[in-house]
């Protein structure tokens, strides 16, 4: 039975707000929205998601939608790398 084989999933607020983020930087159901996608990523940082911080990294160094920084890129990999992100 399908109903019996479904896990419930539970996710962070932090959690919630960077795949929100996501959806809107890579438009993803959404249009994309820079603006959003921005502003989405820092509410997830705030609640201490290091997936944000790790995907901020990545945009500002590849410059992904956004100006290549590599000051920026290094801070929010360090910040990352303190909140526990294996990948940082």
């Amino acid at each position: 039975d399908v109903q019996s084989a479904q896990e419930e999933v539970y996710l962070t607020d932090g959690q919630k707000y960077c795949i929100e983020a996501h959806c809107y930087m890579h438009a993803h159901g959404v249009g994309q929205s820079i603006e959003n996608a921005i502003h989405y990523y820092n509410t997830s940082i705030g609640l201490g998601e290091s997936k944000a911080m790790l995907a901020m990294a990545e945009y500002h160094e590849s410059g992904f939608n956004m100006r290549i920084d590599a000051q920026k890129a290094e801070e929010y990999l360090w910040m990352a790398a303190e909140a526990g992100e294996p990948e940082a």
